[in-house]
């Protein structure tokens, strides 16, 4: 957003014409049945002056719209026919008003729901590098927690404009009563807005500390849930329980600053309302001498204008304290547009791996953010169709950036990734290529679901055969057998319900049930122990030659059967060759870190991104 459009009255402008442009039309139809409304109060309101006078209330002289209205129609007044003119009146009223409050709703949830989409969709067409750097929690708010008030202040901000057309309407018959008493209110009512006005912005401040507790609290509770065995494991719950109650209280306090805050403007205004109302009984009464019908009728008019106008307040108060939250949801939606990758504006060929060619890259420099360092620079190198290539290097290498290279996750800085001959793009080649890679991420990530449910989440449709045949070729295939409900098991939240092996599994088969051209294995095998390792191992050594496999390794001894082992070392390309080649070379950097493997008994540096 623009920085006029970040506070005070260009906020809610912009908000304003958001709201107008998510569908003129409905729009346009709500703001006709709130004038509907309005008239048809206003008539009921003026149509108590001939009622009175029919009723015997002296002092019905002066401008009576009503009542020759009544006189046109040729028809003798009564006590009788006003009285079904004013019910006939009041019902017309209230059924536009019902038909107003529903439009009203509906374009409240309207525009709420399109918003949401809208920013579902940029979330997801944003590239990774954005969605990398952005905490998952301040994203959930943003969907969850801010869009929710935004839902609750876009019906308050178009009850505001109902409830402002009303009072005016309520204006407008004050002055055809007495205009001097009209206008006398109208001052005080004015001077009472402007003391009510600071309000406003305390309202909106202590929305925008509401938003940023809101957030903290969210971080807070994700933070612990996605620790929750590391956090029971080192027995430090009650550090994350602390966390949680300052997270509470800091939401407590923003929450109370507000309320004081509402209660004040509603003080003020009940309080300035009781005195506005005793002006007009006195200005009428003393001043203009208004007939006793006239009288009746204009302190009726004013004892329910000024309730209004309070409500109107109370409400401008909750919707300047809902404007932080409809600023964070479109920041948000201008920031992942920003960073939204190429769309694929057409259909493009299937990208395949032809027998002989591969793919290379030459000279990639990637970095996961435009002003960072560089993760990797000056990357050349050659993956042969159908070859089996191994990275390892030191923590920070740059091993899991060019994972994502490979998948057309981050695009180059400079250089560029050729495939069978042709680069790699962005748009259309790139949304191509995606479709024919597939990955195996360290932390299996599964739905709670069945197993064949999580299967049929890469290929929507697939057959039975084609499930089963994907779970042989993953070594997953007895394991499901040995299941009480087999295919149809229920693995739990995030598969909860299997060993970290037969998840590991699981989700290499649903992998291979994309008939990838190349797959990714981002130390797929890290968490596993050895026996289920060397199960998925083997399943992996059984596709060589099949299909293309890039192995980000965990282990270095897990690489000994690759094609073809690529070391890196700070984001370069330290050494590449066969594996037998590689760990006897002298001062080289495979031999290093195999070196400090044997040295140490333990994993080596490589283990680590």
């Amino acid at each position: 957003m623009t920085r006029a459009s970040t506070s005070g009255a260009p906020l809610l402008f912009a908000y304003v014409r958001a709201v107008v442009a998510s569908g003129p039309a409905r729009f346009a139809g709500a703001v006709a049945l709130v004038v509907a409304a309005s008239a048809a109060e206003g008539a009921g309101l003026l149509m108590l002056l001939p009622l009175l006078g029919l009723a015997g209330v002296t002092g019905t002289a002066g401008p009576d719209l009503a009542g020759r209205a009544l006189a046109a129609t040729g028809v003798q007044p009564t006590l009788a026919l006003a009285l079904v003119v004013f019910v006939a009146l009041m019902a017309v009223r209230t059924g536009i008003m019902r038909a107003r409050d529903l439009v009203i709703t509906g374009v409240a949830h309207r525009f709420v729901d399109d918003l949401r989409t809208r920013l579902f969709a940029a979330i997801a067409g944003a590239g990774w590098p954005f969605l990398a750097r952005t905490r998952r929690s301040d994203l959930t708010q943003v969907l969850i927690g801010d869009v929710t008030r935004v839902t609750a202040g876009t019906r308050l901000l178009l009850e505001l404009a109902a409830g402002a057309a009303m009072a005016a309407v309520h204006v407008v018959v004050a002055i055809v009563l007495s205009p001097a008493v009209a206008f006398t209110a109208l001052a005080a009512a004015t001077l009472l807005a402007g003391v009510t006005l600071p309000m406003l912005r305390s309202s909106r401040r202590h929305g925008e500390r509401l938003t940023g507790e809101h957030r903290t609290m969210l971080a807070t509770v994700s933070e612990f849930l996605d620790g929750i065995k590391l956090a029971k494991s080192h027995a430090r719950e009650a550090v994350h329980t602390r966390a949680f109650a300052t997270a509470l209280a800091g939401e407590r306090r923003a929450t109370l600053d507000y309320e004081r805050s509402r209660a004040a403007a509603t003080t003020v205004t009940q309080l300035g309302g009781a005195a506005t109302l005793s002006l007009v009984v006195w200005a009428a009464v003393e001043l203009a001498r208004l007939p006793a019908a006239r009288l009746l009728v204009l302190v009726l008019v004013f004892a329910r204008l000024l309730p209004l106008l309070g409500g109107l307040i109370g409400t401008a108060v909750r919707v300047a304290h809902m404007l932080p939250a409809w600023r964070a949801v479109n920041g948000t939606l201008t920031a992942c547009l920003a960073a939204a990758e190429s769309p694929a504006a057409g259909p493009a060929r299937p990208v395949r791996l032809d027998p002989g060619a591969g793919i290379q890259l030459r000279r990639v420099t990637a970095r996961h953010r435009p002003e960072g360092p560089d993760a990797l620079s000056g990357v050349d190198l050659d993956i042969p169709a159908g070859s089996t290539v191994a990275i390892v290097g030191p923590s920070g290498a740059g091993k899991s950036t060019l994972a994502d290279v490979l998948l057309g996750l981050v695009p180059p800085a400079e250089g560029e990734v050729v495939v069978s001959g042709a680069p790699l793009t962005p748009g259309p080649v790139l949304q191509a290529w995606r479709e024919r890679v597939a990955y195996v991420p360290q932390e299996t990530f599964l739905f709670p679901g069945t197993i064949a449910e999580n299967l049929r989440w890469a290929v929507p449709g697939a057959r039975d055969d084609e499930l089963a045949g994907a779970l042989r070729m993953a070594a997953a295939d007895r394991v499901v057998a040995g299941l009480p409900d087999g295919i149809h098991t229920v693995v739990g939240d995030r598969g909860v319900r299997l060993s970290g092996g037969e998840r590991q599994r699981i989700a290499l088969a649903r992998a291979l049930l994309r008939r990838p051209e190349l797959l990714v294995l981002d130390e797929a095998t890290s968490n596993l122990d050895t026996e289920h390792e060397r199960a998925v191992l083997s399943a992996v050594a059984r596709l060589r030659g099949r299909l293309t496999i890039v192995v980000i390794a965990h282990r270095l001894s897990t690489v000994r059967d690759a094609d073809r082992v690529v070391v890196l070392d700070r984001g370069r390309v330290a050494e590449a060759g066969a594996w037998p080649e590689l760990a006897v070379r002298e001062g080289g950097r495979l031999r290093s870190l195999l070196d400090v493997d044997l040295t140490t008994g333990r994993t080596p540096a490589g283990a680590a991104r």
